[in-house]
């Protein structure tokens, strides 16, 4: 029997507005059995499809496929969805596209907003297979530039970016900086931008460091430009057609508390109460979505909570059962 599973019923009636009652009344002995302890270093293993998830209120990205885990940041205190600093999401392999309007924001706000960054004012725009960077570059004059660059993974795992035309004031200068031995790294620096290392004539950017909490690490293995997106593969990922038909994250073993429940052993998927286009999952205001779905109890104990999409439970979107 899965641990504390009556601590999963009542407290999944309690956050769901439909759960069946007489399940308890099933196992009325139950109660008076403690619960065997989770062991300390117990990992809760994470799976995700065809995922819209939003990190902050300006942030998405498009999961279309991942397999990770969730690591407690610290070792004593249970990792909780009410709390994105109480632990980090470790990629395995996965699939993760960002449009160029959420890249733009995440640039500006992230990795140029510091005091004295050398660039401001970024967008971002793809161009075919390549990317393609505005913005005004602030070395003694405030210069708009345009850059466009080849991406593809470094060796180290991270995003690199390679620039292959550059024009300042709409005029080229890539050639003219080459004749006089100045390169990328040497106009745009990095001592003031977090997470973008520019050396020569390239620039690395580390996902880690610039993404919203929660932190999320992974080692890149290949980076294509898809239409107006980036597409960034994880470990052993590659382009593959996935037949799952349900949009979902679930959470396997491990100790996860969210709310008022706290699960040992950890069986919980959050289901797309419609699958026609990709989940919309808000950590942050995961107890509307909560609340306007409704939830399952497994054979094996476990839960599974249907919910909408974020903009739907904000409207108030009551879901039936299927």
């Amino acid at each position: 029997m899965k641990e504390a599973w009556w601590v999963i019923l009542v407290a999944g009636m309690a956050a769901c507005n439909r759960t069946q009652a007489p399940v308890v009344e099933q196992h009325p002995t139950a109660v008076a059995t403690p619960p065997a302890a989770t062991p300390a270093g117990a990992v809760t293993q994470v799976r995700m499809h065809n995922v819209r998830l939003q990190m902050d209120p300006t942030f998405a990205m498009d999961v279309r496929h991942l397999e990770g885990r969730l690591l407690r940041k610290n070792p004593a205190a249970i990792a909780s969805f009410d709390d994105k600093s109480s632990f980090m999401l470790e990629i395995d392999s996965g699939e993760i596209a960002v449009d160029a309007a959420n890249l733009t924001g995440l640039l500006n706000r992230q990795v140029f907003a510091t005091a004295g960054s050398p660039v401001t004012d970024v967008t971002v725009s793809m161009a075919g297979k390549q990317m393609k960077m505005k913005g005004t570059l602030h070395k003694g004059l405030a210069v708009p530039f345009e850059m466009t660059s080849d991406v593809s993974a470094s060796p180290d795992g991270k995003i690199l970016i390679r620039p292959e035309k550059l024009r300042a004031e709409h005029l080229p200068v890539k050639g003219l900086m080459h004749l006089f031995g100045i390169k990328v790294g040497d106009l745009i620096g990095s001592r003031k931008v977090r997470g973008i290392v520019a050396e020569g004539d390239t620039m690395t950017l580390d996902p880690e460091l610039i993404l919203p909490p929660p932190r999320t690490r992974g080692r890149v293995t290949g980076v294509e430009i898809e239409g107006d997106r980036m597409v960034q593969f994880f470990g052993n990922a590659q382009r593959r057609a996935v037949n799952e038909k349900r949009n979902y994250m679930a959470f396997r073993g491990g100790t996860l508390q969210f709310g008022k429940l706290t699960m040992h052993d950890t069986d919980l998927q959050l289901i797309d109460a419609d699958p026609r286009d990709p989940f919309l999952f808000y950590l942050d205001r995961y107890q509307e979505q909560l609340t306007a779905g409704y939830c399952k109890l497994t054979k094996t104990s476990g839960l599974e909570m249907y919910m909408p999409d974020y903009r739907k439970s904000i409207q108030s979107i009551n879901i039936g059962k299927p």
